[in-house]
């Protein structure tokens, strides 16, 4: 979508009736129109640095169309003294240098009419606008080296992965009859231990059994 256009109405410093018709002529018709904005100021030959004209001009950021009944030339010096910036130059007519602020002037005279300024104001909106779509409807070209950087490093952390897994040694798992056997064959020694240990401790004192079995042997 173009941006819109600020259109510029410098009164005629003689107050001539049809002059000024054309001008409130030109300002309804720019209100109706789509992408227009009309803003009517004094006469620009007699506009000093101070004004509120000037200031209003001077809000104007970007390119700007001039209607006046001065000449180019004229409408340039005037512009130049105001100190406004940007670059004067005729309806159709190339700008002179890129980058710089274009002030499009249209110059009325008396036998302009309000429904030929529109057309050529209208004309160059729409040569905006196509200057507008073609710079917006650039995009950028695809990177190849992202999707290629994005796979190389998926492909290095695998590689690390699988590096890192067979650097690392196993760790022998013992299996769950390993788990179960140890704790029984360490309580069979413990009893066969204990079961030699009462064993010695018997055959200490053989005189001792002896003389139970004979205390038993005596009828009382």
């Amino acid at each position: 979508m173009a941006p819109r256009l600020t259109v510029i109405i410098s009164q005629s410093e003689t107050r001539d009736v049809h002059r000024a018709e054309l001008e409130e002529a030109l300002v309804g018709e720019m209100l109706l129109a789509d992408g227009i904005d009309a803003n009517l100021v004094g006469p620009i030959s007699t506009m000093r640095d101070d004004s509120t004209d000037r200031l209003c001009i001077g809000g104007f950021q970007g390119s700007v169309a001039v209607l006046s009944w001065l000449s180019t030339a004229e409408l340039a010096e005037h512009w130049l003294r105001l100190d406004l910036g940007g670059q004067v130059r005729p309806f159709g007519q190339a700008p002179a240098q890129h980058g710089v602020r274009s002030v499009v002037h249209f110059q009325l005279l008396e036998t302009s009419t309000a429904a030929s300024v529109i057309e050529q104001l209208q004309k160059l909106q729409a040569d905006r606008a196509v200057k507008t779509v073609g710079i917006m409807g650039i995009a950028p070209p695809a990177s190849s080296d992202e999707p290629i950087e994005t796979e190389n490093a998926t492909d290095n952390q695998t590689a690390s992965s699988t590096r890192a897994a067979q650097t690392v040694p196993a760790q022998p798992h013992a299996s769950p009859e390993q788990q179960t056997d140890l704790p029984m064959v360490e309580g069979a020694a413990t009893r066969a231990h204990q079961y030699r240990q009462g064993q010695d401790e018997n055959t200490e004192f053989p005189e001792l059994d002896d003389l139970v079995d004979d205390f038993d042997s005596l009828d009382l």
